[in-house]
């Protein structure tokens, strides 16, 4: 299933928190226009859709910490991620309450792109310094609990599909550009 922003979703059967899911998301402000609709409606939806059908890959795309970034807001970017940070524990503690998820489930978290340091935190892009450092969290069966790693080991995110496929069983291969499964996700 794919789900843009105020698209409700559809089909037979859909769960009670299917149809609030999709009806919530109707009476947020639209703080960015139509294009983009909050992150918590977007969790929601994604979260109703996970307890109903369970798929077996997820991708989810929360973007509120961004926009407000970029408006300058570093309460309401703070508060964003202080809310995200919390969807993420949530999400967690019921994939290791369902029986199909259970000690079965890799959950992988990343940034799309870094920010700016100092003044340009707002930013990023080809010519915001250090906009091209981000990090990634990765959590499940197979993953040793290691915390915030600090060596001079590097990831790129280029190793990110290889090793979601790894994950998933099967060898990602692609005409572009892609580098290695990262070490100690999924071995």
């Amino acid at each position: 299933m794919v789900n843009n922003p105020f698209e409700d979703v559809k089909g037979e059967g859909l769960t009670e928190s299917q149809k609030m899911a999709n009806e919530i998301q109707h009476y947020a402000p639209k703080i960015w226009g139509d294009g983009e609709r909050l992150d918590v409606n977007t969790y929601a939806i994604a979260k109703s859709y996970i307890m109903a059908k369970h798929p077996k890959a997820v991708y989810l795309d929360l973007a509120d910490t961004d926009d407000h970034a970029h408006e300058g807001k570093y309460d309401f970017y703070l508060d964003d991620i202080h809310g995200i940070d919390a969807m993420i524990g949530s999400l967690w503690a019921y994939l290791q309450s369902d029986p199909f998820y259970k000690n079965n489930t890799v959950l992988m978290v990343m940034p799309d792109h870094g920010r700016g340091e100092g003044k340009q935190w707002t930013s990023h892009g080809s010519g915001t310094p250090h906009s091209n450092d981000t990090w990634l969290m990765a959590m499940g069966p197979n993953i040793k609990a290691l915390g915030e790693v600090k060596t001079r080991s590097q990831i790129y995110q280029n190793q990110y599909a290889k090793t979601i496929g790894k994950l998933l069983g099967f060898n990602f291969t692609s005409v572009n550009p892609i580098g290695e499964a990262i070490d100690g996700i999924g071995n």
